[in-house]
């Protein structure tokens, strides 16, 4: 059975509160500082002058975070920025999200997530590491993984097996049982709003997105968003769905995906907006499946979906899954514009359109 929100207490994963410090690096001080330290601390990493952490060979850019690849550690740096209704320009709200992530991810891939780092800084400008609790900015760490073999480029090239989606599943699985359980009083909250108005709030999330894709038509993206409000708001499986349905929300998508031993791994699974961490069970597997059809195999988004229903005892919902799976290919068709990469952002258009025609 699973585990359903019902308040039980919560069981929070132990973060650390100071990590060894290796060093300590000096940079500029600058009058009203008004807690910008977030951006310069991007600055140091990548110029390799903080003496706490290895230099970085390389990083991958995304809209809140900046993720380091120095020597068998990856650093996880969240930008200041406030957009999309997430703001991480205080250091109490820094502090809270950094917290969340760790927490969260820790329970997922244990393995992979060793510590949260604060950083301090002296009135003379050297920064060191310092306890979470006196901290001005923070820095995750976590183990490396086989980067080289991407598991975003491996399902484009159609190199992901059927092994391997029948172990991202299970995972799947597994990381939406164990946060659930281990996490309810900190998404009570969340869940007592309501699947329905949680999930069309969701949709209306999207324009915000939209707003900074560009070469979208707009006018088409109105209405696809409008009818699928409309879809959802009458279908009845959303509508009824009571806390007992409701799971915490696993982010799988591709590039959240590292191969760790030789098996995919999911290593980044918070999303990053609080009302977007409780779904309804079956909204965890729509995405994974949406990623494997449109970014793979129709076949592998198929098998995703025969293991997770095997493994559940969840009441199959077919026009609540095509909505699911609508709401992330939007979602998607954004984000992908936004970075333009334009040939993906093109096939979640196209499946959003197959979808909605499924639907009507």
């Amino acid at each position: 059975m699973e585990t359903p929100f019902l308040g039980l207490a919560a069981k929070q994963t132990t973060v650390s509160s100071v990590s060894q410090a290796i060093g300590t690096a000096k940079i500029s001080y600058f009058d009203g500082l008004c807690y910008r330290l977030g951006v310069n601390l991007l600055q140091i990493i990548e110029s390799n002058s903080s003496g706490l952490f290895p230099a970085p060979e390389r990083y991958i850019d995304g809209i809140w975070s900046r993720v380091y690849f120095c020597g068998d550690r990856v650093l996880k740096v969240y930008k200041y920025v406030n957009q999309h209704g997430i703001n991480l320009t205080t250091r109490d709200s820094r502090r809270g999200f950094y917290t969340d992530d760790f927490n969260w991810n820790k329970v997922v891939t244990p393995d992979i997530y060793l510590d949260i780092v604060g950083i301090g800084i002296s009135g003379t400008g050297r920064i060191s590491a310092a306890p979470i609790n006196e901290a001005r900015d923070f820095v995750i760490v976590m183990v490396r993984g086989d980067d080289t073999q991407s598991f975003a480029h491996e399902l484009e090239a159609g190199n992901v097996s059927e092994s391997e989606t029948e172990a991202l599943t299970g995972q799947l699985v597994q990381a939406s049982r164990h946060l659930t359980g281990q996490m309810q009083d900190g998404l009570q909250d969340i869940a007592c709003v309501g699947w329905q108005s949680l999930f069309l709030n969701g949709i209306r999330d999207l324009d915000s997105y939209f707003e900074k894709a560009d070469c979208v038509n707009k006018t088409e993206i109105k209405d696809m968003l409008q009818a699928t409000l409309r879809i959802a708001g009458s279908c009845r499986h959303i509508s009824e769905a009571g806390t007992s349905s409701l799971r915490a929300a696993i982010a799988t998508q591709p590039e959240n995906v590292l191969y760790y031993r030789r098996q995919p791994l999911l290593i980044d699974s918070m999303f990053p907006k609080r009302q977007w961490r409780v779904v309804d069970g079956q909204h965890n597997i729509a995405r994974l499946a949406l990623f494997l059809s449109v970014l793979g195999n129709p076949k592998l988004g198929e098998h995703a979906y025969n293991i997770y229903f095997s493994l559940t005892d969840e009441r199959i919902s077919h026009e609540a899954l095509l909505l699911y799976e609508l709401r992330n290919a939007l979602w998607q068709y954004a984000y992908r514009h936004i970075y333009k990469e334009f040939e993906a952002a093109a096939k979640f258009r196209d499946y959003s359109v197959r979808l909605l025609k499924q639907l009507h």
